[in-house]
Parts: C-alpha cells; structure tokens; sequence
C-alpha cells in the first residue's frame, strides 16, 4: 500500500510548481461570505497537503493552522508560508489523534482528508475535530458520496471502505458515505449544510462528494 508521503512526492515531480495552487471553490465562496474579521480567527486545514488553504486563509487574515502526516507535503507548505512572508505554524501528525488542546480553534477546514480510512477511524477525526473546537465553532469538510464512480472501484475492506484500483490515490483507502451515515457520525454538530458536488471527469466518469457545513453547539446538553 503506497503512502502519502510517496503520493506526494510523485505529485510534485510531476506537476512542480502547479500542484494544487488554488483553493477550493466551496472554501472560496464561504468565506466571500464572511466580513473581514476584527481579529484574527484560528482556522486549521486538517490535511493541509501542500499548503494551497493555508496561504489562502493567511491572504485573507486569518490564522492559519495546518496539519499533515506528509513531510514532502508539509516542506512544500512551510517553504510557500516562507515565500510569501506568513507565518508557519504546521505540525506532523496522524489526524485521529490531533495535537492540539481542546477548544483551540473557531473553524476548522479538510477538503478530501478525513475518509481515508475505515470508518472506526473517520469516527475519531469527527470526535477529535468536535473536541478541538471553541463552542460555536465550525468545521467544513468534504467526505465522498456513494454516487462517486469509484465507490465500488478495487477491493472492499469493509462496507463503505475501498481500496480504489484506479485514480492518482488508488490504493490509499477511501470511506464512501450516504446521508444517512453523515446524518449518523455527525449527531453532536448542528448540520448547517450538506450539499453535494458532482462532476464528470475527462473520462466520463463521476466525481462526487458531499460537502458538509457544521456546527459545534455553543451549549451542550449533559
């Protein structure tokens, strides 16, 4: 089974210095939405890669956190942070079981992160992700839907769970999820949104993923 690390160092050898510059449209459109903030609120890209959301965030001013288990990703990341005069505050480490604090961050992003793995452990990025937020905070994550055409792609180790036989990530697993299930693992947030991004590919196939707005509840019922 290949690793990321090995995935992103065959990414960037063959893309350079165009791998992944620009942010993602959904991250774009919500904070176009937002009012300049007063004070820099703490945002953390959980699998910040090679750094595209940190720059995009630090552009806006706010402060950037990112975390990754790549080091080839997070040297790209750290040497962009560099060249563009921010400052660097990424860390190493697995995502289900991030080093941080509880209530550390106002909102935190991961766009195609959190469903490589079984569903045990993207049970416990969801867990952690509610534990590092400020009551009233906000995560936007994306996780794959059913509808995706590789879904069913390469061999099952669970239900839901692939390990795809095609694609640039074939190989790494990835958790496949229906409303139901983000209706289910994401109970303790207030769901602000879901919607859904469907795109055919060169090849004609289907893309999509869910894109999921939520909230950790400023009160909490015990």
């Amino acid at each position: 089974m290949p690793t990321w690390d090995t995935l992103y160092k065959n990414l960037i050898r063959d893309n350079g210095n165009d791998l992944w510059k620009e942010p993602h449209e959904y991250l774009v459109e919500f904070f176009g939405r937002q009012e300049k903030p007063s004070q820099p609120a703490r945002i953390l890209d959980l699998g910040c890669g090679t750094g595209r959301h940190l720059i995009f965030l630090e552009d806006l001013g706010y402060q950037s956190f990112g975390l990754d288990i790549s080091p080839t990703g997070l040297t790209y990341s750290r040497e962009w942070l560099q060249k563009k005069g921010h400052p660097v505050r990424i860390l190493m480490a697995d995502m289900t079981s991030l080093p941080y604090s509880s209530s550390s961050f106002d909102l935190i992003i991961s766009t195609y992160v959190i469903h490589h793995n079984i569903l045990a452990d993207m049970r416990k990025t969801i867990k952690e992700m509610y534990r590092l937020l400020i009551p009233g905070g906000m995560i936007l994550v994306s996780i794959p839907s059913t509808r995706g055409f590789r879904h069913d792609r390469g061999k099952q180790i669970e239900p839901g769970t692939i390990i795809p036989d095609i694609g640039q990530d074939c190989g790494i697993p990835h958790h496949y999820s229906d409303l139901g299930e983000i209706a289910s693992e994401f109970v303790a947030y207030v769901i602000r949104e879901i919607k859904l991004e469907e795109v055919m590919n060169d090849d004609g196939y289907l893309s999509s993923h869910w894109f999921i707005r939520a909230e950790k509840p400023k009160e909490i019922l015990v």
